[in-house]
């Protein structure tokens, strides 16, 4: 029977081993024999128990199974194949869902970038050095593109100090870069150049306080840009990355089974097509409190302007509880991924023994 495939008998035979089958009945066609009729009962009875395994069977009797000489070989084209069972769904609540939503967005470039970050450098970086004090010559808007230029081509050409490319040794120096500005100007720049105001920044002590707050109208502006300039795919992924640091930072991770162990830890939502959407810089505990439902919640930020638009979301077991996927199946959001056995809310499951 397993040489040449499974007929109904061998489907009944693998699925309900523990059901008592007589095993003299035998499909013939050309008889109507009380065996016959006892076999068909015994189908019929099963398939009412088993939707599936009767959507199964009914395809399969449409199919001659012998050959037209009448004998019992079995006929190795018309033979029902061991994959249309070991890859069933499960269809008892999911059956009138549509997958499909009601998802009409269009992924690809949608705008064009603005330079309103600029401007916004630009006067932050001068209202530093005036609180400092002292006479200075003002950046413009010209050498700040200039000097993130160079900062972009020495991550390319890595010099062991960005001074090396204006040496006076030929071997180090780089005539590109020394051509556009004075060294003395780009260190000028790199020490001052500022992204928000210090003077309204939270102290330690307040309960505004943020860690990220010297960096947030940049982090911000980012942001704004994925999401208005980028209509992102219907599936979306989000995960955690690690960035590499070994400096000295409040909000440093250590996690020794990532390939990067230390750095900054940030949440990410990206498209099928490795686009990031949204991302969150993770900068650990609040007041020495361990978060709850830190998944769940990275989660549902990450999704907010996404609800009743029919996209589908996938992570792993870090994110998943049943009460996230309700709140995502109320707005909208088909979600998927992987579960921890022991995580709150789930029915009691049999081992795997």
């Amino acid at each position: 029977m397993y040489s040449h495939g499974l007929n109904d008998e061998g489907i009944l035979e693998c699925l309900f081993a523990d059901i008592p089958s007589d095993p003299d009945s035998q499909i013939d066609t050309s008889s109507d024999s009380e065996s016959d009729v006892l076999a068909e009962d015994s189908d019929l009875d099963l398939r009412m128990k088993t939707p599936f395994l009767s959507q199964i069977i009914s395809e399969s009797e449409s199919k001659d199974h012998f050959d037209n000489d009448g004998d019992d070989s079995l006929s190795t084209n018309d033979d029902l194949p061991l994959s249309s069972i070991a890859n069933f769904s499960w269809t008892m609540d999911v059956s009138a869902m549509n997958f499909a939503g009601n998802f009409s967005e269009e992924a690809g470039v949608r705008g064009k970038l603005k330079n309103d970050s600029e401007e916004h450098l630009v006067f932050q970086s001068n209202l530093y050095t005036t609180q400092k004090g002292g006479i200075f010559r003002p950046l413009s808007k010209a050498e700040l593109k200039v000097f993130l230029a160079i900062n972009i081509l020495m991550g390319i050409k890595k010099p062991c100090s960005y001074r090396d490319c204006w040496s006076s040794h030929k071997e180090l120096r780089d005539e590109y870069i020394s051509s556009l500005i004075w060294v003395k100007r780009f260190s000028w720049i790199l020490t001052h150049v500022h992204i928000n105001n210090n003077a309204v920044m939270p102290s330690r002590e307040s309960r505004n306080y943020d860690k990220l707050y010297k960096i947030h109208p940049l982090i911000n502006q980012i942001l704004i840009n994925f999401k208005e300039f980028y209509a992102p795919t219907k599936e979306q992924a989000i995960d955690e990355c690690m960035v590499k640091f070994k400096g000295r930072i409040a909000f440093k991770q250590y996690m020794p089974q990532k390939p990067i162990k230390r750095g900054y830890k940030i949440w990410i939502t990206a498209d099928k097509l490795g686009y990031i959407c949204g991302f969150q810089i993770y900068t650990g505990k609040v007041e020495g409190i361990v978060e709850k439902a830190l998944g769940e919640r990275i989660v549902r930020d990450m999704c907010k302007g996404l609800e009743g638009k029919g996209y589908h979301i996938y992570f792993d077991n870090f994110f998943t509880s049943v009460s996230l996927l309700q709140k995502l199946k109320d707005d909208g959001l088909f979600a998927c991924g992987t579960i921890r056995s022991h995580r709150k809310g789930l029915p009691t499951l049999k081992t795997d023994k």
